[in-house]
Formats: C-alpha cells, structure tokens, sequence
C-alpha cells in the first residue's frame, strides 16, 4: 500500500494477528477440537513469508483496515469482486485498495500513475 517493503511485512503482521485474534473468537464459540487445530495451523501459515493470501485473508484484510478491496480478475468478470469490510461500511475517506488477480495465490497491487 506504501511502496516500502517493510511496511508490507508490518501490514502482513498485523493482518495475521486479525485473523488469529477472530479465529479464536469463532473457534471458542463452535468448532471442535480437530477442526480447531487445523484452523490454528492455517492461522500460523499466514505469519510466514511466501504463504499464498486467499479469499479468507483478503476478506479478513477489508475487515482489518476498514476498507473495500477491489479485485480485478480476467476470468469471467467485467467488474472487481468487491471485498467490504464486516459490517458492510469502509472508513469513508478510505481508498479502496486494487489488486489484481493472475495466478492462483498471487494478486498484485494496481496503482494509479498521476498523468502530467
């Protein structure tokens, strides 16, 4: 969303942590012990560098930073599939983050270029 690599390990870091802090809500509140620990595991995978994001981890990311995300896709669709945080409502004054989609796991981020 910077530019700055380290930034992308912080923003990832804190992603991670949304969904490891919401998983347990879910799992104290209705999964049982196997299914429990394989969510844990999943969970776990997030924090680690080269994990591949997908649809759960870009739905939690809209919830984490209260903003739409748009995902542009080849396959199918003429429009983004739009990712809106829990609860329907983006911050207002936020942008909504662009990515693209184009091969399984791998998304990349689409910036506008200013016209001079």
């Amino acid at each position: 969303m910077t530019g700055v690599e380290k930034e992308h390990v912080n923003l990832r870091r804190q992603i991670a942590q949304y969904i490891a802090d919401e998983t347990e809500r879910v799992i104290n509140s209705c999964l049982d012990s196997p299914a429990a620990d394989l969510v844990r595991r999943h969970v776990d995978k997030l924090h680690c560098d080269g994990e591949w994001a997908g649809e759960d981890v870009i739905r939690a990311t809209a919830s984490c930073l209260g903003r739409d995300i748009h995902v542009y896709t080849a396959v199918g669709h003429t429009f983004p599939l739009v990712y809106r945080p829990d609860g329907g409502a983006a911050v207002a004054s936020a942008k909504a983050i662009k990515i693209a989609f184009y091969e399984k796991g791998h998304y990349k981020a689409l910036v506008s270029k200013s016209v001079n």
